[in-house]
């Protein structure tokens, strides 16, 4: 039985190329996605399996976040995306999760505000999956929730 990393697999490498290539499961992070790690003609990638359970608009809005931040190199470069949007590609980055400690760094706060003003400042078009002001309502309840304000 074909399993869905499988089947997208396949379509990014073709049938053959999938059979001998070996998924390893990336753990840890607060996403709902799944994300595996696999070599191929001596590049690492990621896949990444977005939540299922997410609104069509919310994969819409993740694929195309990580199109802008890898155009700008401020992420990885994407390879490859499912034609429904519900897998993406990517190479893959060392390194490990971010945690609330590094946070709550100053040098690690400007580098983020860093790359996150490079987004804006790119003028890439980005679809929104949800109003500015109801992500803005969930940051500021994290952070809170978190201790961070």
């Amino acid at each position: 039985m074909t399993t869905e990393p499988q089947r997208t697999l396949s379509s990014f490498l073709g049938t053959e190329a999938a059979r001998n290539t070996t998924l390893e499961p990336i753990l840890g992070g607060e996403s709902s996605a799944r994300l595996f790690r696999f070599s191929h003609g001596g590049q690492t990638y990621v896949l990444r399996l977005l939540a299922p359970k997410m609104s069509r608009e919310r994969h819409h809005h993740e694929v195309g976040l990580t199109h802008a931040t890898g155009a700008i190199e401020v992420g990885p470069r994407v390879r490859f995306v499912a034609s429904d949007e519900s897998a993406i590609v990517y190479d893959y980055t060392p390194g490990r999760t971010i945690s609330l400690r590094d946070v709550k760094q100053v040098p690690v706060l400007d580098h983020l505000a860093h790359q996150l003003s490079r987004l804006h400042r790119s003028g890439i078009e980005i679809p929104s999956a949800v109003s500015p002001f109801d992500r803005f309502r969930g940051f500021e309840q994290l952070a809170a929730d978190g201790g961070v304000i």
